[in-house]
């Protein structure tokens, strides 16, 4: 595998080349939906397992998490049943005292959110030219994505970020990371956190039904023919369907029009820890017939799938069903070890770049707890190749499967940050993708509104 680690380096530096060319130019990259504020928790096993010294526990019990929080109570069983599996998970929080008791307890740092915004953030910290849409554009958002790559649409016009509109208000999302090994524990119990993960807690009405800017669909329609590749997101929060169903219209019409001026325009949609499954499985049905690339990872797998599965050697047989069960082009699987694409010419090398890309921006941003520059990927390639990542690829690429790329990613240690990854990942395939020489096919499949 030792070709593997010398193509990260050289990939890096192809991809560092080409952000420095397209700099010069009228061609950009298109992230959109969602902005929002994220606060991330200060996590501290000891402080926590204090909290909960009087607390007690039914033997055998298992935790109970809940989508929507009530209650401190639920608060709490939410908390240890994605702790004691090292699951990542989200929740929308609907009482104060909860509210109350996250700001009392723990301390909190403001970080960006949505996937849009961070995928923007990432390609313009490499240094690549982005277009973001801004569901949240208030200042907060605005310093935390403000840099000179990174454009919006305010008022029919292409501005840096920080001379968007402030709207005035926040979506604010509380992001609740904890690490693996640490030790939780109660009156009458504990566990050993298996795997560091996060819960996302939703303090957020706004994006149950997104604000659209109607400048930034109109700006990209006007210059589709210098957009290298679009990457949707941003639905996650939705719960009514008619609501999404007029979401997903909107985007459906926007990209036909974008297609007429950039036929082979790639399109990849990032999903995300749905608050509604029926909305989730709704989101992918409506959008099939214009998205090219669903991106998924490990959990929403099992979401789709009915049990866990990403280790699997016959992988590729059940992304291959699981594309055609949802009628999308090609589906992208990231995780922490490896990551995969199904329904892709695997003679293209620009998919299998875009893999590595996308490893490296999410791995990065993991290792150094920040939105990674050239020098931090190059530095991420130090790293060795994962173990786990490296034996399940050889274990799949033995299944001879077609139309199939599976890339390991490195072993950065314990990470730093657990916020975000996916979204970096979402950022770095779109690096790959614009490349590409064989054009994913994509069939016409019905959604009726």
């Amino acid at each position: 595998m030792k070709h593997q680690q010398d193509q990260y380096r050289a990939v890096i530096e192809r991809s560092h080349n080409d952000a420095q060319m397209l700099s010069a130019g009228p061609r950009f990259f298109a992230c959109a939906l969602q902005s929002n504020v994220d606060l991330v928790m200060e996590w501290n096993a000891a402080r926590f397992s204090q909290f909960l010294a009087d607390k007690s526990f039914a033997d055998g019990t298992p935790f109970q998490p809940e989508q929507t929080i009530f209650s401190v109570e639920a608060l709490i069983q939410t908390f240890l049943y994605y702790m004691e599996r090292g699951e990542g998970g989200g929740a929308a929080i609907l009482s104060d005292d909860a509210l109350q008791f996250l700001k009392q307890e723990f301390k909190a740092k403001n970080a960006l959110g949505g996937t849009g915004a961070q995928s923007a953030a990432a390609l313009g910290h490499f240094t690549y030219p982005v277009l973001v849409h801004l569901t949240d554009s208030s200042k907060d958002v605005q310093a935390l994505l403000d840099h000179e790559r990174i454009d919006t649409i305010c008022h029919q016009q292409r501005v840096p970020v920080a001379r968007a509109v402030d709207c005035e208000f926040n979506a604010r999302h509380y992001i609740w990371q904890f690490d693996a090994g640490d030790t939780v524990s109660w009156a009458n119990g504990s566990f050993t956190i298996p795997k560091s993960n996060r819960l996302i807690l939703d303090d957020d009405t706004i994006h149950a039904d997104p604000p659209i800017n109607g400048d930034f669909f109109s700006y990209c329609e006007k210059e589709a023919e210098h957009i290298l590749t679009y990457s949707i997101s941003g639905l996650h929060l939705i719960v009514d369907e008619t609501v999404l169903r007029k979401v997903a219209s909107l985007l459906l019409e926007h990209f036909a029009r974008l297609r007429r001026k950039n036929p082979d325009l790639p399109v990849y949609f990032e999903l995300a820890h749905y608050a509604s499954r029926d909305v989730m499985h709704l989101a992918v049905e409506c959008l099939s017939p214009q998205i090219d690339i669903l991106g998924i990872n490990e959990d929403e797998l099992s979401m789709f799938m009915g049990e866990p599965c990403h280790r699997a050697p016959d992988l590729p047989a059940r992304l291959t069903w699981l594309r055609h069960k949802l009628k999308v082009p090609a589906i992208c699987l990231h995780m922490r070890t490896f990551s995969a694409l199904s329904g892709v010419d695997t003679n293209d090398p620009a998919y299998r770049d875009a893999l590595i890309m996308g490893n490296t921006l999410a791995g990065a941003k993991a290792a150094y707890d920040r939105y990674a520059t050239p020098e931090d990927c190059l530095n991420y390639a130090d790293f060795p190749l994962s173990a786990e990542g490296v034996r399940l690829v050889e274990k799949m690429q033995d299944c001879e499967a077609e139309q199939f790329v599976a890339v390991p990613a490195r072993d950065i240690g314990l990470p730093k940050a657990t916020i975000g990854l996916g979204d970096c990942f979402a950022a770095g395939m779109q690096t790959g993708l614009w490349r590409q020489q064989h054009v994913i096919r994509r069939e016409e499949h019905a959604c009726s509104y």
